[in-house]
């Protein structure tokens, strides 16, 4: 018995000594019972209209229906169906159609000691399925309320989301738009450079295609190939600053007139220094002219303390000079360009990129006039 519960229990029954029977059984038994007595279906529907019971025990035969139509006036309540006459496909219906037990009287009534029992069961099963149902009603409002929350919470994170979306896709315009300024900048500059020096801007324009395809030959990423020849084609812009008649000069620059040229990638650091990339610009034309050992200008820089991106940039400045006209010699040849390169490999010059610099000036389809 469920704790601090006294069942009422409504028994429907016609035979009057079955009646008698079962209420001195259940005073016998000492059984803590409320019962109440029908003796038809119409008195029991007017019962269970009026009352709440916690169990039906009925007897199959009514005088003016059976068990069949008890089990239809109710659907909360435990209905246990008694027989004189047994019957298995009666049994199996009453079953099916929502009776919780089928029991058959026999002459002995021993059938009315398993009616505590079943009951108990009867009644806690029914209890379970209360609470089974409350817990899904429950269940339901909480998912219910649950997803109108989150459907409230997706609908603002699209939102937010679409919202993210256009504020990405301005800042990837506007992105754009500096990254396009940006590289009409380096065109600019260059034809300012090209205004005052027209050697000087083929010489960066020729350097620039050059550093490209051995960037390209090292595997690097497009960002840092494209870096890489932004920041070459206007690695001379210091040299704005130089003299005309020191760079036009028809003939070998005396010692001041060099150490005058040795400032050019300084200045041309200080003019692009404030201004912010997305590569290493002033720093690399600071050391385009640095060697590994230390014999390069304007800092004497040694090894690893020479940007990558110079390294690249000092090799093809070299291949560019020497295979073009300068005022006071005629362009010289790629075996004179390999004699250099390789006899400085791993003293002046980087070993890898000086490697991959042999294969392109080796290659017979490199011609530096194709890029004039």
């Amino acid at each position: 018995m469920l704790k601090g519960k006294k069942y009422k229990v409504l028994l429907i029954e016609d035979d009057v000594f079955d009646q008698d029977t079962f209420l001195r059984f259940v005073k016998r038994s000492g059984l803590d019972w409320e019962t109440y007595l029908s003796g038809s279906v119409v008195s029991a529907k007017r019962m269970l209209e009026s009352s709440n019971f916690d169990v039906i025990i009925t007897d199959h035969k009514l005088p003016d229906g059976d068990g069949m139509d008890i089990i239809k006036l109710t659907t909360d309540i435990p209905i246990i169906v008694t027989t004189g006459v047994g019957n298995e496909e009666i049994a199996v219906k009453l079953i099916k159609a929502g009776a919780y037990e089928y029991l058959i009287k026999d002459p002995e009534q021993k059938y009315l000691k398993e009616i505590p029992l079943i009951i108990e069961n009867a009644i806690k099963t029914k209890f379970s399925e209360v609470q089974l149902k409350e817990f899904h009603s429950k269940l339901k409002v909480m998912v219910e309320s649950r997803t109108e929350e989150l459907s409230g919470l997706n609908e603002r994170l699209m939102k937010e989301v679409e919202k993210q979306r256009e504020t990405e896709a301005k800042l990837n315009e506007n992105v754009n738009r500096y990254r396009n300024l940006m590289l009409s900048m380096f065109d600019v500059i260059l034809n300012i450079i090209s205004l005052n020096d027209m050697y000087t801007g083929k010489h960066q324009y020729k350097v620039a295609q050059i550093s490209k395809m051995i960037a390209e030959e090292l595997k690097l990423s497009p960002e840092s190939v494209k870096g890489i020849y932004q920041i070459s084609i206007i690695h001379d812009i210091g040299k704005v600053k130089v003299p005309s008649q020191i760079l036009n000069k028809p003939g070998p620059l005396n010692k001041n007139e060099f150490e005058f040229i040795k400032q050019h990638p300084v200045v041309g650091y200080n003019i692009l220094k404030d201004i912010e990339f997305p590569w290493p610009v002033a720093e690399t034309i600071l050391m385009h002219h640095e060697k590994l050992d230390g014999s390069g200008y304007p800092s004497g820089l040694k090894g690893s303390e020479i940007l990558f991106e110079a390294k690249i940039l000092t090799i093809a400045d070299i291949i560019e000079a020497i295979l073009s006209p300068r005022p006071w010699r005629d362009s010289l040849t790629p075996k004179e360009v390999a004699d250099e390169l390789i006899g400085n490999r791993g003293k002046k010059y980087d070993p890898e990129i000086v490697d991959v610099a042999i294969g392109i000036i080796n290659n017979p389809k490199f011609h530096l006039e194709d890029y004039t």
